[in-house]
């Protein structure tokens, strides 16, 4: 995998969040229905890590996000 330039870096909005809420979502084993509080908004998400976490271990934590990142419709949850 190539390395990316500080140009490509500098693009990224990345945002310091607090998972405020979480939920199981059915038939999905590796993926958590999130709520994250980026303190002008919230905004739901997809959290990865399933099989390492319940849900409500989730919430509270502070995590860094992609603001900017583009929404997966095909996902299905």
């Amino acid at each position: 995998m190539p390395n990316i330039t500080y140009d490509d870096f500098a693009k990224l909005d990345l945002r310091i969040a607090k998972i405020v809420n979480t939920e199981k979502i059915p038939g999905k084993s590796r993926i958590i229905k999130g709520i994250i509080d980026l303190g002008e908004e919230k905004r739901e998400v997809i959290i990865g890590g399933a099989e390492y976490y319940q849900p409500e271990e989730l919430v509270g934590k502070t995590v860094v996000v992609i603001a900017k990142f583009g929404t997966k419709k095909d996902c299905r949850v």
